[in-house]
């Protein structure tokens, strides 16, 4: 590879054989799913710290591929890696995943483009291994949502999607649209994933904790949100309905990330998000620390990513638009070349 100011020019050999690089990029991942310890490995250089998260998912990937399908629960704060583990995986190791957005699902019969099976529609069948389908945002699905009638749309929707979950039959019939003549979905090789904060719950539950420690001849305790593990019968009262509780076989707790996590994630860290700005801008390792970001506002990055609960996402952007800013003023020094 050959340096041009600042950026990187690579060597178009490197891709002339398509055959080979595919070939490649196939048999790693297959090399990994054959044991649950290097698919471990592999998410742990790309996932700061959740270490019992990435054991679970790890497993999870494991029994998938080897068809043991699962329903799983993962909680834990915003900005703390729950969905991202689950976006590692699709984009470096298992395809077959859909990551879905729940929160924004409504009653089949009721207005709203996303219904509680919508994701299931993208299901190529010709996939052998089946899919591993994940419910992000899954707390802000099963928060009680009462209607003036006195009826529980959450609960509602939730008992069509355990009708998904526990389905007795293989197969099911989809449509998009009641003109529609039907998608055949399979159901018995998904794996299903449910992603939520469940910060409300969290935060109860540290403040009654934080209250019972102020009793008479108590010293003075105060409980953060997520220092006690959520358990199923926190989930089912802050909203899951019992029937569909009872079908998740798990529940794994991710930890909160500190400030000091978030100083060392964005910027040391093997995956970084200026390692993996850098890699995507062709620039050699180390420029944006040296030429782009003072320690300040560094700082100042990884203060708002923690303050705002957005995580490594929020900071990403942000360096990312730092970056362009700083081309843009300095485009005269460089000599790109894509």
């Amino acid at each position: 590879m050959e340096l041009f100011s600042g950026f990187i020019k690579c060597n178009e050999s490197i891709f002339d054989d398509e055959e080979g690089w595919n070939k490649t990029q196939e048999e790693k991942p297959n090399e990994i799913l054959e044991d649950p310890r290097e698919i471990y490995k592999f998410l742990k250089t790309r996932v700061y710290k959740q270490d019992e998260a990435v054991r679970k998912a790890s497993m999870l990937l494991y029994n998938h591929v080897h068809g043991r399908v699962s329903r799983n629960l993962f909680c834990g704060p915003s900005g703390c890696g729950k969905t991202y583990i689950f976006d590692v995986i699709k984009n470096e190791l298992f395809p077959y995943i859909i990551i879905a957005n729940s929160a924004v699902f409504t009653q089949s019969g009721f207005s709203g483009a996303e219904k509680i099976y919508s994701p299931l529609l993208s299901i190529d069948e010709k996939a052998s291994k089946g899919y591993i389908v994940v419910y992000d945002e899954f707390d802000k699905f099963v928060t009680p949502k009462v209607e003036s009638h006195g009826n529980n749309v959450s609960s509602a929707m939730q008992a069509e999607l355990l009708a998904l979950v526990q389905s007795s039959q293989p197969y099911i019939m989809l449509r998009r649209h009641s003109s529609d003549s039907g998608k055949r979905v399979r159901l018995d090789n998904i794996s299903w994933v449910f992603v939520g904060a469940f910060s409300a719950k969290a935060n109860e539950i540290a403040k009654n904790k934080s209250t019972k420690a102020l009793g008479f001849g108590a010293q003075t305790c105060n409980f953060s949100a997520f220092e006690e593990e959520l358990t199923l019968d926190d989930v089912i009262d802050f909203g899951l309905i019992p029937e569909l509780a009872s079908r998740i076989g798990s529940i794994t707790n991710l930890r909160p990330l500190q400030l000091k996590d978030y100083m060392y994630l964005i910027s040391e860290f093997e995956n970084s998000p200026i390692q993996q700005i850098e890699k995507k801008y062709l620039l050699p390792k180390g420029f944006i620390r040296r030429e782009v970001l003072s320690d300040d506002e560094l700082k100042q990055i990884a203060e708002n990513a923690y303050e705002s609960s957005l995580g490594v996402r929020s900071a990403y952007s942000q360096i990312q638009q730092r970056l362009d800013d700083y081309i843009f003023d300095n485009f005269e020094n460089f000599t790109p070349s894509f």
